[in-house]
């Protein structure tokens, strides 16, 4: 249904309704993509107030205005001259001054001054909104690709139960060979085709069976038909006999990074095709003192939850410089392509370049997830506890600069934060800022008690610049 009444909101978020008949409401929220006043699309933002309002002349939610309040026309204060206020009008402003107005000197001269803002809001009563997107619940293959000859990649709207995808491919005789990858967020399947003989074909036929849901919101398996193209760009002409090289294994690192290894950061290793386990006795590693190259005892081992990546687990003392030796041929991935020998040298930072910051929190009972982030609210560090039996957090190894901290109310128990969901009238959940930035310094350890006093906080002045409009 169509609202009875509809107003925009600034970009602060505030609103305001006036002329409100006496009654019974509830209060929504709506960022409307599509104009029609109604939500009805899955990426629409809605708000919604978990109760009804009862609004009449002795309930109102903003007093009245006197008839000579000043008003605001453009920056400029329009104000009535002192004659045309009454006594009661002028002895308010005079005893009741808001924090931030004018005072009663001012009130001199044949001009008066009134606070408007008194009669813009009356603390505790207004109503707050808060706008979420909900998750999807319509399952359907969002995508496919094959951006490599090998590679397939199919691509859901949801996470999917993985026994439940299957694949038949066409116009082949006999058993395909290929490897799957499924990612950690089960809605991404990349398949790596292994056969070149198969491979090398341009256009490759397959029957996907998915779930898929339906007009009746019920998940069904259903079967489509793909027909997946791959054409190589074609080989610069050359007037000399051509030489074909094999290709490169590249390989992506931790060690690569100009500023060093934090203290106790492992070094990583990535690639982007599934690669066997490595030749570890053609990788070395050294730690460099003075002119000595000191061999240091390592292990190698995949992760388990990206199969192309790789963790090194070894000793590397703080203030430290190493050296990392991979000849030709110790990483080689599932094609024959090897590595071309490889070379880092690369620094453990001195523990005195950080600062730690402590908070310990409490004034809630139940488990909150703890996000420490950079000025711009990029994640840097997370921690999962349960108040009150956990309430030190610790964030070891940072760069000086400023932080913000955030709880989230991890009122499901899932390890994240959970969006809303209007049909079952479940508001998002909660989450809480601490009241000022922390500026963290190398060789400091910052201390923050933070009692969790209010949901939904975030005081206006750590927030940031982001997403705003840029002034021309």
């Amino acid at each position: 249904a169509l609202p009875d009444y509809i107003t925009r909101a600034l970009d602060n978020g505030k609103f305001r309704i006036d002329n409100i008949a006496e009654g019974q409401y509830k209060v929504y929220g709506l960022k409307d993509e599509n104009n029609n006043k109604l939500y009805d699309l899955p990426s629409e933002a809605i708000a919604f107030t978990d109760s009804s309002i009862y609004i009449n002349t002795e309930n109102n939610y903003i007093p009245p205005r006197p008839i000579s309040l000043v008003t605001m026309a453009d920056s400029n204060l329009v104000v009535p001259a002192a004659d045309t206020l009454n006594k009661e009008e002028i002895m308010e402003a005079q005893e009741a001054p808001v924090p931030g107005t004018l005072n009663k000197e001012e009130l001199t001269g044949g001009q008066a001054y009134l606070d408007s803002l008194k009669y813009e809001r009356i603390p505790g009563k207004e109503v707050e909104l808060f706008y979420f997107v909900a998750e999807n619940k319509i399952q359907y293959l969002t995508g496919t690709s094959r951006s490599l000859p090998y590679l397939l990649q199919f691509t859901f709207a949801m996470p999917v139960d993985t026994a439940s995808v299957k694949m038949e491919f066409a116009d082949t005789e006999g058993d395909v060979q290929y490897i799957r990858e499924v990612t950690s967020e089960l809605d991404t399947f990349r398949i790596w085709l292994t056969d070149s003989a198969f491979y090398s074909r341009e256009l490759i036929s397959l029957y996907l069976e998915h779930p898929e849901t339906d007009t009746l919101g019920q998940l069904q398996s259903v079967t489509d038909t793909l027909k997946l193209r791959y054409r190589a760009a074609a080989p610069p002409r050359s007037r000399g006999p051509v030489t074909l090289r094999q290709p490169v294994l590249p390989v992506k690192t931790s060690l690569s990074q100009p500023s060093g290894l934090k203290p106790g950061q492992k070094p990583v290793f990535v690639f982007e095709t599934p690669v066997a386990d490595p030749d570890t006795s053609l990788i070395s590693v050294f730690l460099k003192s003075d002119t000595l190259r000191i061999k240091q005892g390592y292990e190698l081992y995949r992760d388990s939850l990206n199969s192309r990546r790789f963790i090194m687990e070894t000793v590397l003392e703080p203030d430290s410089s190493y050296l990392l030796v991979a000849e030709k041929g110790a990483f080689k991935n599932i094609y024959g392509h090897l590595n071309d020998s490889l070379t880092y040298n690369f620094r453990v930072r001195n523990l005195e370049q950080f600062g730690k910051l402590v908070m310990n929190i409490t004034g809630f009972q139940g488990k909150i997830i703890i996000q420490l982030m950079d000025a711009s609210e990029k994640i840097v560090s997370e921690k999962k506890i349960s108040l009150p039996d956990e309430r030190r957090v610790e964030f070891p190894y940072l760069d000086s600069k400023e932080y913000l901290v955030k709880a989230i109310f991890d009122i499901d128990g899932n390890g994240k934060w959970t969006t809303g969901d209007y049909e079952l009238k479940r508001q998002p959940e909660p989450v809480s800022y601490y009241n000022k930035k922390i500026a963290v310094k190398a060789g400091w350890e910052m201390i923050e008690d933070w009692q969790l006093a209010g949901l939904r906080v975030k005081n206006e002045a750590i927030s940031t610049t982001r997403g705003k409009k840029s002034d021309k």
